[in-house]
């Protein structure tokens, strides 16, 4: 990781990192129906837990640490583990849910949206972000 947040800031990591996953959901989608490639699961599994999420994480967590020294640390980083055991509590049960009464195809669909409503704050306020973390 450490070659990769030398060359890019974490601001443009994290919109790399979020459209990679973005790109792992909706290859989990199955647009044709039929039974899904194995091939097709292994590789967006790949491209979530091997590299979007890693790369995303780990860049969502520097930007935070830089941004927390500009004002109170522990207040920011309380919101931040708070956030985290949230989505950790409400949102696998809630996507048991969809995928059990909408199925995987919607659950999948509805994720990707969540990430790329994310994606396009980040990038709408891309400089802001930037300009924050310098």
């Amino acid at each position: 990781m450490k070659p990769i947040a030398e060359r890019f800031h974490d601001t443009k990591l994290m919109v790399g990192g979020i459209a990679v996953m973005i790109l792992s959901c909706l290859m989990l989608v199955n647009w044709t129906g039929g039974e899904m490639a194995t091939w097709r699961y292994y590789v967006a599994i790949y491209f979530m837990y091997a590299t979007g999420y890693p790369i995303g994480h780990t860049a969502v967590l520097t930007w935070f640490s830089k941004l927390s020294k500009q004002s109170s640390e522990g207040f920011l980083q309380g919101w931040f583990g708070s956030a985290g055991s949230f989505g950790r509590i409400i949102l696998p049960a809630a996507s048991g849910v969809i995928a059990q009464y909408a199925g995987n195809d919607t659950l999948f669909i509805s994720i990707a949206i969540v990430l790329a409503l994310t994606w396009a704050f980040v990038v709408y306020f891309y400089e802001v972000f930037t300009r924050l973390t310098l």
